[in-house]
């Protein structure tokens, strides 16, 4: 949709705070922020820049759904260096099976933590596993288990790779606490770029009636958005709104 384009036209303007960061020779460059703060987008402006200076950059995320619907709408950017995109299951399979610890005996939900662990312990460890590429960008970082950060942190150590990580406050999904990435390279990012100024303020003022914290500052770029709240349903107004989101690229 038109938003969403707009969102992914902002790749190619990288942000000097974001250059900086992964200019660094840090083995861990942690970038942060609440939902709707752009995090993925501003990952995917790390990697087009790296690229563009002749990096190999591999995008890492956690949402199999999210990885199909980023490899689609980025073939709608100019100008846009797209990275190797793998899920994070798919990542660590490859080296599982080639190490002789996945088959189809095997299954994801039950067998996927203990075999990252035992491939850690058995080749990682030793540094007989390494990876080519330069950069390893990791969307959905706060998702990640122990073995599994341990394990990406041993391969890219002995490869002297670089990850990048884009860790989402509060937005567990798959666990429910922090993991142990290190510290945030920058302050947290704050401007909401998923939604209109409008729809922004009235999500920030209905989490605090909830008692929800959700520090995120509206996107004075993206002006309008409206909310309706109603008692009942009433198709007219469906149909009205319906009509005009269409116009406008909804």
């Amino acid at each position: 949709d038109t938003m969403t384009i707009k969102r992914l036209n902002l790749i190619p303007k990288v942000s000097e705070d974001v250059l900086s960061a992964v200019s660094k020779s840090d083995p861990i460059i942690v970038l942060s922020g609440h939902a709707g703060t752009g995090k993925t987008i501003i990952l995917l402006q790390a990697a087009n820049y790296l690229m563009s200076r002749g990096k190999k950059c591999l995008f890492l995320t956690y949402n199999i759904a999210l990885l199909s619907d980023l490899k689609h709408t980025i073939q709608y950017v100019s100008e846009m260096n797209a990275p190797e995109m793998k899920s994070m299951h798919q990542f660590f399979i490859a080296y599982l099976a080639k190490n002789g610890l996945w088959g189809s005996s095997k299954d994801i939900n039950n067998d996927f933590l203990d075999a990252v662990s035992k491939l850690n312990s058995a080749f990682i460890s030793k540094g007989k596993i390494t990876t080519k590429f330069d950069y390893v960008l990791v969307d959905e970082a706060q998702d990640w288990t122990k073995p599994l950060i341990d394990a990406l942190k041993g391969i890219c150590q002995k490869s002297n790779s670089q990850i990048v990580i884009a860790d989402g406050i509060d937005q567990f999904m798959q666990r429910a606490d922090q993991p142990e990435w290190g510290m945030s390279s920058l302050p947290q990012f704050k401007v909401c770029r998923r939604q209109c100024r409008n729809l922004t303020v009235f999500a920030k003022a209905f989490a605090a009636k909830m008692g929800v914290a959700w520090d995120v500052l509206p996107n004075e770029d993206l002006v309008g958005g409206k909310v309706i709240v109603t008692n009942a349903y009433d198709l007219d107004m469906h149909n009205k709104y319906m009509t005009e989101c269409t116009k406008h690229g909804g």
